[in-house]
């Protein structure tokens, strides 16, 4: 089977300071790797959206990381600092996960997905995989969420720089600039993908691909971040925000639900995955769904710094803050983990028709496995490296 994207302790209200830490975010990483394992094991089509909560989680960790640096070593050697530490995090688990699939692929006799090594080496492979014509060659499943991991990276590339040597309006004017832009931008990218002649298929995958055109979930992320105090302090806004963007949801598809009803004159379940599927264009969707989607994380981190009951009590779940400590490693074992569960089990290798109680049963094992495999190799490989970080605080 095939997992390219193509195919489809808690804080109470008050105000903190950058350097504390928010346990609860924990949980939100949890349910953020849960979500992206429930798709990939067919159990929840919207589960793609793990992804984008991890995007705006990641915005607002990396912000309140660069406000609690050292200014006074001098904004280069913080921002080396800064380099150095993301290094620590995100290289030893990805470099040691791409070496172990070359051993693998080499004793398969599977040469074809090894040319993407350029790309995996250089966090590029988003855009080999919106650019190539042969998918036969990189189609294999264990690299195929390395392309989020190229996105996290580029937009590290850029942020960094602006936060540390522009002035705080400055980078919250250009943080407010991506939000506004990046819908356009989508809508541009899947315009002309079209106009040149691209398939549908290949043109939504270089709207989701396209790390560029999703800056603005980091963007949210980092303005929570920079307006954390203020958030924490404003409980009743913060909820009537959040009413306000589910309202903004269920009119998206309210609407592009009565597009799609006088385009096949039917309702089906396939016209309702179909518009709220990660992949997708036409009609101004890839415009607003995204942005939508990082607006109701966004909501869902405020409210948990505002110390709303239901989120604070969600977010005290010890399971999920449990899979959240390790949900970088889950993230990267879980597709080897569900191909291998496939193999050993060819019951679960189409779970797509396969009966609800089948896919529930993989989507359990699968965490259960990755989850395993993410806890020893935090304490074997992340934790030991994650030490070294304090040398540049």
């Amino acid at each position: 089977m095939t997992y390219f994207p193509r195919n489809e302790p808690t804080i109470a209200p008050a105000t903190v300071s950058a350097r504390q830490y928010v346990a609860g975010v924990d949980a939100l990483r949890g349910l953020a790797v849960l979500l992206v394992i429930a798709v990939h094991t067919r159990l929840l089509p919207v589960g793609w959206t793990g992804v984008w909560l991890f995007f705006v989680i990641s915005g607002f960790a990396i912000t309140s990381s660069l406000q609690s640096a050292d200014r006074a070593i001098g904004n280069w050697q913080a921002l080396r600092h800064f380099y150095v530490r993301r290094c620590l995090r995100i290289w030893p688990l990805y470099s040691g996960f791409v070496l172990a699939n070359v051993g693998v692929l080499i004793f398969l006799g599977r040469f074809g997905p090894l040319a993407s090594l350029p790309y995996l080496a250089s966090f590029t492979y988003n855009f080999e995989m919106i650019f190539t014509s042969d998918w036969s060659r990189i189609d294999w499943s264990p690299f195929a969420i390395l392309w989020t991991l190229s996105v996290e990276e580029q937009f590290y590339l850029i942020y960094p720089v602006l936060f540390l040597f522009c002035a705080r309006r400055t980078t919250i004017r250009a943080l407010l600039f991506v939000v506004a832009g990046a819908p356009l931008l989508r809508a541009l990218v899947g315009y002309a993908a079209l106009r040149a002649g691209w398939t549908s298929q290949d043109a939504y995958f270089a709207v989701y691909g396209f790390g560029l055109a999703h800056f603005d979930a980091f963007a949210g992320g980092a303005l929570v971040a920079l307006f954390r105090d203020e958030i924490s302090r404003a409980g009743k806004d913060v909820r009537r925000v959040s009413i306000a963007v589910a309202g903004a949801g269920g009119l998206y598809f309210g609407v592009y639900a009565t597009l799609q009803y006088r385009q096949e004159g039917h309702v089906s379940l396939d016209m309702a995955r179909n518009i709220v599927t990660g992949v997708t264009i036409g009609q101004g969707r890839e415009a607003f769904l995204y942005s939508l989607v990082w607006l109701a994380s966004a909501c869902l981190l405020m409210l948990l710094l505002t110390g709303q009951r239901t989120i604070r009590l969600a977010c005290s779940n010890p399971g999920l803050r449990a899979f959240g400590r390790v949900s970088y490693g889950i993230y990267m074992f879980h597709l080897a983990v569900a191909m291998l569960v496939g193999a050993v089990f060819p019951a679960f290798a189409d779970v797509k028709s396969a009966a609800l109680s089948v896919r529930l049963f993989d989507f359990a094992i699968v965490s259960f496995l990755a989850y395993m495999l993410a806890a020893i190799s935090f304490r074997y490989v992340e934790q030991p490296m994650l030490r070294l970080r304090r040398y540049y605080s």
